[in-house]
């Protein structure tokens, strides 16, 4: 089956649209919602992370990488020494690996994150779930709006989970947080 919005292929079985969040349900029987003003907007500019299958009635908020800034003292490591037999590309590599194999993604109920290609490690903690959200910023953090965001959960690994070199820490943590307050109420 093909999506009525953005046109790629899904799976038949799907609520959701994995890329872009519609809501296939809707559009098979014509109905659709009609307007809440309390409700968020679906925004369908949000990629859905691939192996995540939405809710019913989940809607995406954010998705994000690893920013590069967090890596900067690699990248300027692999600068600086390039021209000792290339040695300068594998440091440059490393920080193109970790941005392009992070992925973290939030919903109204939700927080996926993903770290790696090689060995993985995947999280989905729900926002009924989250305790308490808290940032990490260095002085270079703050000055190019990026920090690592801790959610505290109960449960396993000692109840928090990281999400490493995120751009626009503030506005994240406050997304998250009000997503997890909804849920709570």
């Amino acid at each position: 089956m093909y999506c009525p919005k953005c046109g790629k292929l899904i799976d038949d079985r799907s609520e959701f649209c994995q890329y872009c969040g519609t809501n296939i349900l809707e559009h098979q029987s014509g109905n659709q919602p009609a307007d809440n003003k309390n409700e968020d907007p679906v925004r369908s500019d949000i990629r859905i992370p691939k192996g995540v299958t939405l809710l019913h009635d989940e809607r995406p908020a954010w998705n994000g990488r690893m920013s590069y800034f967090s890596n900067f003292g690699l990248v300027l490591l692999g600068i600086l020494t390039v021209w000792i037999f290339g040695l300068g590309l594998i440091f440059i590599l490393i920080a193109v690996y970790r941005v392009h194999s992070t992925e973290y993604f939030v919903s109204d109920r939700r927080i996926f994150i993903r770290y790696g290609w090689f060995s993985r490690k995947i999280f989905d903690l729900k926002s009924e779930w989250i305790t308490n959200v808290s940032i990490s910023q260095s002085f270079w953090g703050r000055v190019a709006d990026y920090g690592d965001i801790t959610v505290s959960t109960p449960g396993e690994r000692g109840g928090f989970q990281r999400m490493i070199g995120v751009r626009h820490v503030m506005q994240v943590k406050s997304l998250i947080e009000h997503y997890s307050a909804k849920q709570s109420q």
